[in-house]
């Protein structure tokens, strides 16, 4: 007899989405993308794919692991014209809180 662990798989994954921002080391492009994200305007699927030199579908789960790393991305459907994707700051995760150590002499 089997059983089927699809629910447990599932809370696992709700689960592993950060409570923190963990953003990605500068100068890669995957802060590339958040850069262009984070801008006003925000950024389609296609514009950001031909940016980055990623297929669609590379961009739109780097999308996917930013939002697991606790960045609100928010799509605009628009009529007949391609989606708008942009980081929403109000709703993205805070920064670790970064402890100072203390020197001991």
């Amino acid at each position: 007899m089997t059983t089927k662990t699809t629910n447990s798989i599932a809370l696992k994954s709700a689960s592993s989405v950060s409570t923190a921002l963990n953003p990605p080391r500068d100068g890669t492009k995957q802060a590339k993308l958040v850069s262009m994200l984070s801008r006003k305007s925000g950024a389609t699927l296609a514009k950001a794919s031909e940016t980055l030199g990623w297929q669609p579908h590379t961009t739109s789960a780097t999308m996917t692991g930013l939002r697991k790393r606790g960045y609100a991305i928010e799509r605009q459907a628009r009529d007949g014209k391609p989606s708008i994707y942009r980081i929403d700051a109000e709703k993205t995760a805070p920064l670790p809180e970064t402890v100072d150590a203390e020197v001991t002499s």
